[in-house]
């Protein structure tokens, strides 16, 4: 895609790179901070199209979107083109003080393009092994917004695992330290998990 030239929609060869027999990734783009820029809301639909025309949703089980933690064209485009959101979280006041501001911007969203999109939960991430009194009367208060009280919170958590940091063992990558790839096990098993409860609870309705 080339924001400067005009939009051309490209083919998942251009995109999609295998990275298991399982698992493909696509990179991110310099050109989307140019989109985010843009006063041309259209782009929030270009994400759900080419999922669309290449037919993406039925040739993989999961399509994952990450998104920056700041509400931006990009972060639109994302949760227009889903069913799921989660909202990774750290326990400090930093990153709960935006909850509100945030749940609001996405209700706005649903609302104005008429979505079905479900929120699946909150994932508490960089969390300390030893969590303080400080931190805990600071996630007591987070839990205790109106906001956080609508959504549910993942049993599992993302720990600080302080190897990674300087890449004794493995290097950076976090499966390669086997408490950071617990986290991401159990995490992901949650994950699919509550997918799958409410892909049943939509075919019960129906």
């Amino acid at each position: 895609m080339s924001v400067s030239k005009g939009y051309s929609s490209p083919t998942p060869n251009e995109l999609i790179t295998a990275l298991t027999s399982n698992l493909d990734i696509i990179c991110g783009d310099l050109d989307l901070v140019l989109a985010n820029r843009s006063s041309d809301y259209s782009f929030i639909y270009r994400l759900s199209k080419f999922l669309k025309d290449n037919d993406l949703k039925e040739n993989y089980e999961y399509i994952i979107v990450d998104c920056p933690p700041t509400l931006t064209v990009y972060t639109d485009s994302a949760l227009y083109a889903s069913n799921y959101y989660v909202i990774p979280n750290r326990i400090d006041r930093y990153s709960i003080t935006g909850i509100d501001s945030l749940q609001n911007s996405i209700k706005g969203l649903i609302d104005t393009q008429d979505l079905n999109l479900k929120c699946l939960g909150i994932i508490y991430t960089m969390v300390p092994l030893g969590i303080g009194k400080k931190q805990e009367r600071i996630k007591h208060s987070f839990e205790s917004k109106k906001a956080v009280n609508e959504l549910d919170i993942f049993s599992s958590e993302s720990h600080i695992v302080n190897d990674i940091q300087v890449g004794i063992t493995g290097g950076t990558l976090p499966t390669k330290y086997q408490e950071s790839l617990s986290d991401i096990e159990a995490i992901t098993e949650e994950l699919i998990s509550r997918t799958n409860d409410n892909e049943s609870e939509k075919d019960g309705n129906e």
